[in-house]
């Protein structure tokens, strides 16, 4: 949902206690000092971002734009907005409005297959692994963008889902990370094998080997273990983000 973050008037602006939320910066500083929110806005993208509001007077707005901020933690954050402006009935711009919303995540999806649909179990675990991996980087990772490979080389299969977050120690992951046990879990039933790469402020990568086909033992496995990380069953997450438990944290 969008929230109308910045009205910016002859007057002066009106601040969103919305601002706070996304950006992590007190309204109050906002306005004495209007120019935080350009810095607030990763080095990169600060000239298109004020070109395009620059233009909201020109054109009237309404043209979706994206940028990152960098919030005092240091963390990055996808923000998409909309801007437009009103007019007086002279016809000239008194105000010019912003409605954003925060934290917008993209996930590229490539693959290179030979298939239309896999045998349903294999499928099954397929779509169970790329959503857990997924679902951690939402969780943890702080990332805003995710690429998820999928690619056939004859009877093998190669998942590979990667990252730009914050990363974590792989050699300190909490016991109750069911959410990384459970992908290698299945990986492990099928007769594949998954690698965890990550390191604290270099993202995670997340690759995962299975056959394209399932012999009658792979499926007898999957069928017949009750355990937590297998089936359509949902595996439970880290309780502790990896990426802001001290231990995990970015150097």
């Amino acid at each position: 949902m969008a929230t109308r973050i910045l009205v910016v008037e002859n007057e002066g602006i009106y601040v969103s206690p919305a601002y706070e939320e996304i950006w992590d910066r007190s309204v109050e500083n906002l306005y004495d000092q209007y120019e935080e929110w350009m810095d607030s806005i990763h080095p990169d993208d600060r000239e298109p971002a004020a070109l395009s509001f620059t233009r909201i007077a020109e054109t009237g707005g309404g043209e979706a734009r994206e940028y990152r901020i960098v919030r005092p933690d240091g963390a990055v954050r996808w923000i998409s907005d909309e801007g437009f402006a009103v007019y007086d009935e002279s016809g000239n711009v008194y105000r010019v409005a912003d409605e954003t919303t925060q934290d917008v995540q993209k996930v590229t999806f490539h693959h290179d297959v030979q298939f239309d649909r896999l045998d349903p179990m294999l499928e099954n675990t397929v779509f169970r692994i790329v959503q857990e991996c997924l679902n951690n980087v939402k969780q943890h990772s702080q990332a805003a963008r995710a690429e998820v490979r999928l690619v056939q080389n004859n009877d093998h299969l190669s998942i590979q889902v990667r990252d730009q977050g914050v990363g974590f120690d792989t050699t300190r992951v909490p016991e109750d990370c069911f959410g990384l046990r459970g992908i290698r879990e299945r990986a492990r039933l099928l007769g594949g094998q998954a690698d965890i790469d990550s390191f604290p402020g270099k993202g995670t990568r997340i690759s995962v080997e299975l056959p394209a086909t399932l012999n009658g033992e792979d499926a007898e496995s999957m069928d017949s273990d009750s355990g937590p990380h297998t089936g359509s069953m949902a595996v439970r997450s880290c309780s502790t983000p990896l990426g802001r438990n001290p231990d995990y944290a970015r150097k």
